[in-house]
């Protein structure tokens, strides 16, 4: 005997894609808000990587609202109906696509941000300067991970443009059913999931490491 599968209908699809992107939207724009009230510290800190995750997912989220509220009108596989969806869902798989990949994209570079930090706090033991902590300094600091993001996310959508690779999809708009198609998408996600977990075990063995040469300094002054 098979096990049971779950089959959802339309009607709860489109209210999760309503609530569960509308959930994601609401955090996101908290966070941006937040970073907005306190940006001055924020860069600091160097937390601006945050904030434009945040506004990248935002995006994506929009974009999730914006299918399901097109898909009470219309629905993309539905060729008998009078409203041609084929350019409006083209369009909307360029947004998806632009948004997920930047998203995932800011991911990969606060994790490379981080293993950048360790890895100069190895190879510099010396602290770090107030011109280094700056805005201006911070800012400076930014553009290879904005030049990164940003030419990745146009090349990879400009190519699935090319390739006309985008339109309907799981009863939504984006990378159509083709395996070699949505390869081209998962492959990245994938790298990003591996480097990024390979940089949290430095990260956890680092600490670890600081750990172990900080603990008998403290305990034998302590003593």
């Amino acid at each position: 005997m098979s096990p049971p599968t779950l089959i959802l209908s339309n009607h709860t699809k489109q209210i999760m894609l309503f609530i569960f992107p509308s959930i994601s939207l609401l955090s996101s724009f908290f966070i941006v808000v937040t970073y907005g009230r306190f940006r001055q510290h924020a860069m600091k800190k160097g937390n601006s990587f945050v904030f434009y995750l945040s506004v990248c997912d935002m995006l994506y989220s929009l974009m999730f609202i914006a299918t399901a509220t097109i898909s009470l009108y219309m629905d993309p596989f539905d060729g008998t109906k009078p409203v041609n969806m084929t350019n409006i869902c083209f369009w909307i798989g360029v947004w998806s696509d632009v948004t997920s990949v930047s998203t995932t994209s800011w991911n990969m570079m606060i994790s490379m941000r981080v293993f950048m930090s360790l890895r100069n706090r190895t190879h510099h033991h010396s602290s770090t300067s107030s011109s280094s902590s700056s805005p201006s300094s911070t800012r400076s600091q930014n553009w290879p991970y904005h030049l990164y993001v940003w030419l990745f996310t146009i090349i990879h959508c400009a190519v699935l443009m090319y390739l006309d690779a985008f339109g309907p999809s799981y009863g939504g708009c984006w990378i159509v059913d083709k395996i070699k198609f949505r390869l081209f998408w998962l492959v990245p996600l994938g790298s990003y999931l591996l480097l990024s977990t390979l940089i949290l075990a430095y990260a956890l063995y680092y600490i670890h490491q600081v750990r172990r040469l900080i603990v008998p300094h403290q305990e034998k002054f302590d003593k």
